[in-house]
């Protein structure tokens, strides 16, 4: 039988609940507004798999192979790893931007696709990467909708919108280093943070910024826990740097999900050679809607979409009673659910740190080489070690004799 994502999606959104409109209260920022999403029910075990953040503070490297859309992952623990598609990789190399989620086995080596964030700066072979940061919805929905259409990523074209980015942002940059407009306004956002607070129990969030409805879903609400600041940053430097005083109404949130399933009826499968066995992503589009997901058998474990609500947006103020009645009326009327669901979330939560305490590299197998050679690799020669120029050649070999 052939899958059906919009079918799959129907199935799993009916499980999940929007929670009540989070604002600003005191008029800091007047043009976002958060609805947590929960699940109707929680099951009492947790997934075991870690964000990509997390494996790395624990001996994952990433490593640039010299190419602007391809980095190499080496996962020495005994855990599977998601590498979200919003994740921007940092280090002393050219940076790079996930372009979509992905699972990565334990003790795994394989390549993950990538776009490259910052044109200016020469990338350096085998150099690591040392952390993640967040990538603004900006960039990801154009990436988004350029996988759902034609399979992949212009690179020029994603250096040419960062290019308008930074412009809008102000931001002046030598490399065209798109990151630097969250160390800009990193201050900004962290004191507007608290506007939008963490639920015990959440696994997802849909952020309304102007006349944008930005959605991002986890499988388990211990993931978007350990990410919940980077996702929130991503939909929050939008907020930021294209100021203003409009939202969508309370109603619109309401019916993004409904929405996305019959967007998700015109779907892309995105092939990841090195990574083909462990989980599935698709890319999917459709009006005004693009979106990807990744799954892993009958989980969905990572989902963004982006949809335009052009012309539905209203100022702030002429919503905010609106916003105002329904948070009190949700709150009241389901306090024994969220109750609920974070004691039952509190015992998976321990469960999970467990988990994550005992895992170590030590128990890993010995590889031949210190990269894989995938397929995948094998359609990109310039990632191989060039060999020595005539004259180094001569001076290795005038060494090794003596001379």
């Amino acid at each position: 039988m052939s899958f059906s994502l919009s079918k799959f999606l129907d199935d799993y959104f009916s499980n999940i609940v929007v929670g009540p409109p989070q604002f600003d209260r005191s008029d800091r920022i007047s043009n976002m507004v958060v609805y947590p999403l929960f699940p109707s029910m929680l099951d009492p075990h947790p997934s075991l798999f870690i964000t990509l953040s997390e494996a790395m503070r624990r001996g994952l490297n990433l490593h640039d192979t010299g190419l602007v859309n391809r980095v190499h992952v080496d996962n020495p623990l005994p855990a599977s790893v998601l590498a979200g598609e919003s994740d921007v990789l940092l280090g002393p190399t050219q940076l790079r931007s996930l372009q979509y989620s992905c699972l990565v086995p334990p003790y795994c080596r394989a390549s993950l696709p990538v776009n490259c964030i910052e044109e200016g700066q020469p990338t350096e072979y085998q150099a690591k990467f040392s952390q993640a940061s967040t990538c603004p919805w900006y960039l990801r929905s154009f990436k988004m909708e350029h996988l759902a259409r034609k399979g992949e990523i212009p690179q020029y074209e994603v250096w040419e919108k960062i290019k308008s980015y930074l412009n809008m942002a102000g931001t002046v940059s030598k490399t065209h280093d798109l990151h630097e407009v969250l160390n800009e306004t990193a201050f900004k956002m962290q004191s507007l943070e608290d506007a939008f607070p963490h639920q015990p129990g959440q696994i997802g969030i849909i952020s309304s910024v102007g006349h944008d409805l930005f959605v991002e879903l986890y499988s388990d609400p211990e993931i978007l826990e350990d990410r919940y600041a980077s996702v929130l940053r991503s939909a929050l430097l939008d907020a930021v740097t294209q100021p203003g005083s409009n939202v969508l109404p309370p109603s619109r949130a309401q019916t993004v999900l409904v929405d996305i399933i019959k967007a998700s009826k015109n779907n892309l499968v995105l092939q990841n050679k090195s990574l083909k066995s462990t989980g599935r992503s698709l890319a999917f589009t459709g009006n005004n809607i693009t979106g990807t997901t990744l799954l892993s058998g009958d989980t969905l474990v990572h989902l963004s979409a982006h949809q335009r609500c052009w012309g539905q947006d209203k100022l702030f103020e002429s919503v905010s009673e609106e916003l105002h009645d329904a948070n009190d009326a949700w709150s009241a009327n389901n306090e024994n659910f969220l109750r609920n669901l974070a004691a039952d979330y509190s015992n998976r939560r321990t469960r999970y740190n467990d988990f994550k305490s005992q895992l170590n590299s030590d128990s890993r197998p010995n590889f031949e080489s210190h990269f894989p050679t995938t397929e995948e690799d094998k359609d990109y020669p310039s990632a191989r070690l060039k060999p020595l120029s005539p004259q180094l050649h001569e001076f290795f070999l005038d060494l090794f004799r003596g001379r």
